[in-house]
């Protein structure tokens, strides 16, 4: 890795690594980061480059020594070898580990979202919604490969879809990865977004991707996969109304901002732990994803709870994995009734599923 320090430019500071076969130039320009690839035999020309115009010294760290070059006040490059400081590791970044969807080279729409940079190197900074991309195809085909599906053509609605992130990397995972014939269409309420995320579908000419501006409550045409993920609060119980009002053979859906609850739920037994708003927030979210569940299967839905992403990538890291069998679950229907009484709820948007 190379590391360059007293900036004489507009670059605040840079560093050099290597990133699988390239070499991946970072840095800094009021707080924006910005990446610029190159191969091997560019690096000597790329150090030598920026020490001379934008910065003063750098560090070369290897295993054997660290390497500190310098300009001095004539602008004469002086060199010095020190004890290393770092181990350098030849990185293949954990980015590209068990990938279904390796980066954007072969996923370019990956850079016009924000996660990989015009070479197809996933940023730092789009690393972490790269992960969670990558964990929801994963959950997404283990059900996935479970359901037979009739039509010739399959169809997939993303409820709340707001920047089309999974939206765009279904459609690829389903139409490109795995040869499957797939209409997918977005939703959401923000017509700016929308109108971007259709531009995007044109530009690589994704013909059976579209995204609509629209209230989720009424969408009322069949489907074969609904996926909602970060429905705000209610928003995830509207959802799961019209996918199963919809018929749809697979749900997906990771919930957020749970609240509708919180206001209403009293068990005079279990005063002492919800006295306390962190522990009462917390159990607010079990309670509610309970009852999404236990509604799903009463409707037919065989459902399991599981981690979408770790939490040191997000606290959202609840996914509810629904597939139709058809088979009524009359316990799971009366386990709903004696919980919404067990805890005094008489407003829930989820008795709408």
């Amino acid at each position: 890795m190379v590391a360059f320090g007293k900036s004489t430019e507009k670059m605040d500071k840079a560093r050099i690594r290597r990133i699988n076969d390239v070499f991946q130039l970072e840095y800094f320009t009021d707080n924006k980061a910005f990446h610029k690839n190159f191969d091997g035999d560019n690096v000597i020309q790329q150090i030598r480059k920026l020490i001379l115009t934008s910065f003063k010294e750098c560090i070369i760290y290897t295993n054997e020594y660290d390497i500190v070059i310098f300009r001095n006040k004539n602008n004469d490059l002086i060199k010095r070898r020190h004890k290393p400081t770092k181990s350098v590791v030849n990185t293949t970044h954990d980015k590209q580990k068990n990938h279904l969807i390796n980066d954007g080279r072969e996923a370019m729409f990956l850079f016009d979202l924000g996660i990989c940079d015009k070479d197809g190197v996933v940023t730092d900074k789009g690393n972490k919604k790269f992960i969670q991309i990558n964990r929801f195809i994963q959950l997404f085909d283990h059900a996935f490969s479970k359901i037979s599906f009739n039509n010739e053509k399959i169809r997939v609605v993303d409820f709340c879809c707001g920047k089309g992130y999974l939206t765009f990397s279904l459609y690829h995972y389903l139409q490109n990865i795995k040869n499957i014939q797939t209409k997918i269409t977005g939703i959401d309420l923000k017509s700016d977004v929308i109108n971007d995320l259709n531009r995007i579908s044109k530009k690589y000419n994704m013909t059976d991707l579209d995204f609509i501006s629209g209230d989720i409550k009424t969408y009322d045409d069949s489907l074969d996969v609904a996926v909602g993920l970060h429905a705000c609060d209610v928003a995830t119980d509207i959802f799961l109304s019209s996918a199963v009002r919809n018929q749809a053979k697979l749900i997906i859906s990771v919930p957020c901002c749970q609240h509708q609850l919180f206001r209403q739920i009293n068990n005079k037994d279990l005063k002492p732990m919800l006295a306390y708003g962190l522990q009462k927030d917390r159990f607010t979210e079990m309670l509610t994803n309970t009852l999404r569940v236990l509604a799903l299967r009463a409707k037919g839905y065989s459902v399991d709870i599981v981690e979408f992403t770790s939490i040191e990538h997000t606290m959202k890291n609840v996914l509810i994995r629904a597939i139709f069998t058809g088979i009524l679950d009359k316990e799971a229907e009366s386990e709903y009734k004696k919980l919404k009484v067990m805890f005094s709820i008489t407003d829930f948007e989820g008795d709408s599923i």
